[in-house]
């Protein structure tokens, strides 16, 4: 494997010393603007020529140190607590952290989607790298930060095993389900920190109070989305979508007692036929009507973009109201297109403020040291890199340290619903409601 080691200092002792720059949300953000493939590899060469690449074998690593010895399931009676003495995640205060980045930065197919993907992860990269540098020049603590290229999952596992008579404090990612699965088990093995920061999802984690995933899962974003409407509009405004009675998601919308609304099954076929009028008599004349469509995978695509057509050719002068989730920023323009001109409103967990004074900072920092502007992964690994360091050097989690360009951190436990006194793995379940209008987003909650 391909293993870059970097070697930095952090800062000991108190949490973040720099403005909170997420005390206040903006009320009126940008949308996601990601550059063109061309672009990307055009500017990949630039991040690419600023690292060198080397191999590392596991006894070059930094050591563990005597006093830091990797406490046993004995020790660790109590870990399922995240505030429990024996917790992997904090009480290293005044010690050396070792942290493992694995990350598909090179692929062996060398088109352009490979070099745009491959982008993403060197700026999640690049913008972890900020964060220590600022943690050195604050404190004299070192913190080692390796970086392995994620192949295969059975390669990634290889080098898991090399590492296990040494290993990492903190292990952030891999990117592939398969490959973060295994390193899930190695990581609740070795006493670990595991770190997910792209996969989410309920069914990567059993039993692993030493896994953390930084983003929340859909059940979570859809609990957002019923709060959010039972405060603000009567059942009876509410219908929440499915395309086949097996596809149905009520039961999401049904944890505070009675259904958030009435389940209306539109097929996917029918929404795209040619059929007017189809939702038509669904839309009430005095009151908003609120269409909730908990659709988030790319397969759903078409679904959204031929609903939200169809609402915008429909209602005439009525007001329509419609929910969805963050994914939908990803599909294709035309979509992007009607989040703009209805009203639609998303679950999300990652916003910026190009006006927030840190994140102007941060633009000319980044700018300064690759001579090229942040995309928003570059802001992911600059936040979760600042969030690790700061509740490492803490004696147990504080969920006041926010001090995050993106995003904030509101870490729960998920119990193991077998045992509920027990601890499934540990979760981010921040997430708000915008809307967009003019292509800026306006927060709602």
């Amino acid at each position: 494997a391909i293993l870059l080691l970097l070697a930095v200092g952090i800062m000991a002792g108190c949490s973040v010393s720099r403005k909170n720059a997420g005390t206040v949300p903006p009320r009126s953000l940008p949308p996601v603007v990601i550059p063109s493939k061309e672009e990307a590899k055009k500017q990949s060469e630039i991040l690419f020529d600023t690292i060198v690449w080397k191999d590392v074998t596991p006894a070059e690593l930094p050591s563990k140190t005597a006093e830091d010895p990797v406490k046993t399931h004995d020790e660790r009676k109590g870990g399922d607590d995240i505030n429990s003495p024996a917790s992997p995640f904090f009480g290293r205060a005044g010690k050396s952290i070792r942290m493992l980045l694995v990350a598909p930065f090179e692929s062996e197919v060398m088109d352009s989607a490979s070099l745009f993907a491959g982008e993403r992860f060197v700026q999640f990269y690049s913008g972890m790298c900020i964060a220590l540098k600022e943690y050195e020049q604050r404190a004299g603590l070192a913190a080692n930060l390796q970086v392995v290229n994620e192949t295969t999952p059975d390669a990634f596992a290889l080098k898991l095993q090399s590492l296990s008579g040494n290993p990492p404090d903190c292990i952030i990612g891999p990117y592939g389900a398969e490959a973060l699965k295994w390193a899930g088990e190695w990581a609740r093995s070795n006493k670990r920190v595991l770190v997910s920061p792209w996969i989410s999802s309920s069914k990567i984690a059993e039993s692993n109070p030493s896994y953390l995933q930084v983003k929340a899962e859909l059940a979570v974003h859809y609990q957002q989305i019923e709060q959010h409407v039972r405060t603000n509009f009567s059942a009876g405004q509410v219908f929440i979508l499915a395309k086949s009675k097996d596809d149905s998601r009520l039961r999401y919308f049904n944890q505070r007692g009675p259904a958030a609304g009435e389940e209306l099954i539109i097929p996917a076929t029918e929404m795209a036929s040619g059929t007017e009028n189809l939702l038509d008599p669904y839309f009430h004349k005095s009151q908003p009507t609120v269409l909730i469509a908990p659709f988030s995978s790319f397969s759903d695509e078409d679904y959204i973009y031929h609903l939200l057509r169809r609402i915008s050719s429909e209602k005439g002068d009525r007001k329509v109201i419609v929910y969805g989730t963050y994914r939908w920023l990803d599909f294709k323009p035309d979509v992007l297109d009607y989040l703009n001109q209805l009203n639609v409103r998303l679950s999300v967990g990652n916003l910026i403020d190009p006006h927030n004074d840190e994140v102007q900072n941060f633009r000319k920092k980044f700018f300064a040291q690759f001579k090229m502007y942040p995309w928003n992964d570059a802001y992911e690994g600059y936040d979760l890199a600042n969030f690790l360091l700061s509740q490492y050097n803490s004696e147990k989690y504080d969920p006041t340290v926010q001090p995050f360009l993106q995003t904030k951190f509101k870490i729960e436990r998920k119990p193991r619903v077998a045992d509920p006194g027990m601890t499934e793995y540990y979760e981010n379940t921040y997430c708000r409601i915008v809307e967009m209008s003019n292509y800026r987003f306006n927060m709602l909650d």
